[in-house]
């Protein structure tokens, strides 16, 4: 079987794409309003560090729309994602009755983005 994340890259129905990365609804929302994430394009495990700062800034950029229902969003490591072996970050709304709000709790944060413009590493 192959790759599921190289599927999204290659459907085309992202909210962001370019030539280096996919900004794509995440298949299982686990109880939340709304979850994204962001990809390589590449089949890879880890990207260079300004791979990482761009994609993590597009990220967060296109979020602002999609979590604009929220006060804040987090983005979170890929600790726990089922596709290890595919670079890809999330980014959730902060729910608390969310069916994986616990394991949420206990996943690095990688940034927490107040939609008002203030943004806490």
């Amino acid at each position: 079987m192959g790759c599921p994340l190289c599927a999204i890259v290659t459907e085309e129905e992202g909210l962001f794409a370019n030539r280096q990365i996919t900004i794509a609804n995440t298949k299982d929302k686990q109880g939340h309003k709304a979850r994204i994430m962001v990809l390589s394009n590449r089949h890879v495990e880890t990207v260079p560090e300004q791979f990482y700062t761009y994609a993590l800034g597009v990220l967060v950029e296109v979020s602002q729309s999609v979590f604009s229902y929220t006060s804040k969003f987090v983005v979170l490591d890929s600790t726990f994602g089922r596709n290890q072996d595919h670079w890809h970050l999330v980014a959730s709304d902060l729910d608390a009755t969310a069916d994986d709000f616990e394991r949420m709790l206990t996943t690095p944060w990688i940034q927490v983005v107040d939609i008002n413009g203030r943004t806490d590493v």
